[in-house]
């Protein structure tokens, strides 16, 4: 990994990122958009401090109205500028680079991601991609 790029990851950012994931493909798009926007879970992350977990909610949503071509006016355009401080990777990556840096996976995640997700510093590629 070059010394320019700072990441942050968290294991329980990823346990996260999983379950949110695993909700998406049990509800479906339509009914995990309702879901996120009617109980409010966007703010209620981020008023409880947990602001990873709100801009991924507002990256996955804004993803999935891209995907849809939906032209629904996006709540929270506060968060619209917010990125965190170091660029987040799964946890994975950053172990697997510190075993074999020449992979660089930190930075195959970044470049594989989805825009919506970058625009905060979140390096997510797939959210599909679950058993």
């Amino acid at each position: 990994m070059s010394k320019e790029l700072k990441v942050c990851c968290s294991k329980e950012f990823d346990w996260f990122k999983s379950e949110t994931c695993h909700e998406l493909k049990r509800l479906g798009d339509a009914d995990f958009i309702y879901a996120v926007l009617h109980e409010n879970r966007i703010p209620n992350c981020w008023k409880e401090g947990k602001c990873f977990e709100s801009l991924y909610y507002y990256s996955m949503v804004k993803y999935l109205f891209r995907i849809h071509h939906l032209s629904y006016e996006m709540p929270y355009k506060d968060l619209e500028h917010i990125k965190l401080k170091s660029v987040c990777v799964p946890s994975g990556a950053v172990m697997w680079d510190a075993h074999d840096p020449a992979m660089k996976m930190c930075h195959r995640c970044i470049d594989q991601a989805i825009p919506e997700f970058m625009e905060h510093n979140i390096a997510e590629g797939d959210i599909r991609d679950v058993a």
